[in-house]
């Protein structure tokens, strides 16, 4: 099982967030007996959580995942839904430890489609039967003037 899958199980999707925002990319041993003041994550999810995330991780070393593109559309999602219930973009931004001008962003990213682009037509057979196939340098420069003007 993932780090990431493992954070989401015993804290829930948004303290695992909070988690990977705070501590990504970096390696923790996950002490047997826990100490409040010793724990780093204490300050981010409080007592509680991280004795139980101590619990039920004791004895191993856990790399915190950096917030990789699969987390960060999870946390795109949550904002959007937090900004759809009602949750003002100040709060966003505090609650998320972004700033405002992020959370407009995400907010108002258009979904993208992606543009097809249209297959270039072949040059027109006069060009090509002007010059025998000695005169291939001719030959090609006038084909690369046609797409030229023609793009």
């Amino acid at each position: 099982m993932k780090t990431w899958e493992l954070l989401c199980e015993i804290l829930g999707d948004s303290l695992a967030l909070r988690v990977v925002q705070e501590l990504g990319g970096r390696r923790f041993y996950i002490s047997k007996k826990f100490k409040e003041e010793h724990n780093p994550f204490v300050p981010i999810i409080g007592a509680d959580k991280a004795k139980e995330l101590s619990l039920a991780l004791s004895g191993i070393r856990l790399d915190i995942p950096v917030l990789d593109a699969h987390s960060r559309s999870a946390r795109n999602s949550q904002i959007l839904s937090d900004y759809n219930a009602g949750e003002k973009i100040g709060n966003l931004a505090k609650k998320y430890r972004m700033t405002e001008r992020s959370i407009k962003l995400i907010i108002n990213k258009p979904i993208l489609q992606k543009k097809v682009a249209e297959p270039r037509q072949p040059p027109p057979a006069e060009i090509c039967a002007d010059h025998d196939e000695d005169d291939w340098y001719l030959k090609r420069l006038k084909v690369q003037k046609y797409l030229r003007e023609n793009r």
